[in-house]
């Protein structure tokens, strides 16, 4: 990255997670502190830090796994990690910790539909789609403004949720929604979103260069 032109700008880089033993398990554990990361899950976060360039600004969501993985990162890259509220996980409701078949398939049911625009719909007990955006787009705009403005040239890490991820990506970043529906993201793969700035440092929208391994342009399926 350029850092020195004067109208650099930089990346938010939302990463999810190591694995956790919530996943081993195959358990909807959505709560916040949540489950811990397995050994597995501690080498990802550590070998995503070695791979991250420069010396981002480094947050995290406040889940015990998300923690822990930003604490890999930062051991790498520096810090301080800072903990954010508001990006935690889509909240599972009646389904939390429950590992059968329906309940997963239920509760991603509902989170299909919300990227089909039905995002009044909530989980049993849990989350509708617009909860998730409202606690979670106002985290993303306050990093933009204090951190990704015009020429301040400086990427901003933020360790959260493939799902909750997804969603805010989905809602803000250009990309078509059949895609951000079904393109899931692996441990401690990123969704990049880029601001966009007009005249005079005109705030223009987001632009997402990058959803796991995908780059532009993303076709309306995953592959």
């Amino acid at each position: 990255m350029d850092h020195g032109g004067q109208n650099s700008t930089g990346k938010l880089v939302m990463v999810r997670h190591g694995e956790s033993h919530g996943n081993v398990g195959k358990r909807l554990e959505t709560r916040v502190p949540g489950p811990s990361l397995t050994e597995r899950g501690t080498a990802q976060a550590a070998r995503f830090g070695a791979a991250v360039a420069g010396s981002p600004r480094l947050f995290c969501s406040a889940a015990l796994r998300a923690r822990q993985t930003a604490e890999q990162i930062e051991s790498v890259i520096g810090g301080p990690v800072i903990v954010l509220d508001g990006v935690y996980e889509v909240q599972a409701g009646n389904f939390e910790g429950v590992d059968t078949d329906v309940a997963h398939q239920a509760f991603h049911q509902t989170y299909q539909r919300w990227h089909s625009g039905e995002l009044d719909l909530a989980v049993p007990g849990g989350e509708a789609g617009n909860d998730v955006l409202d606690r979670f787009l106002p985290v993303l705009e306050d990093l933009r403004t204090r951190y990704l403005t015009p020429g301040a040239g400086t990427d901003v890490v933020l360790v959260s949720h493939g799902m909750a991820m997804r969603l805010a990506a989905g809602a803000i970043g250009g990309v078509p929604t059949a895609f951000a529906a079904s393109t899931r993201l692996d441990f401690t793969q990123t969704i990049e979103l880029t601001p966009r700035y007009g005249p005079a440092a005109q705030f223009l929208g987001w632009g997402c260069t990058r959803w796991g391994h995908h780059v532009p342009p993303f076709g309306d399926i995953a592959t």
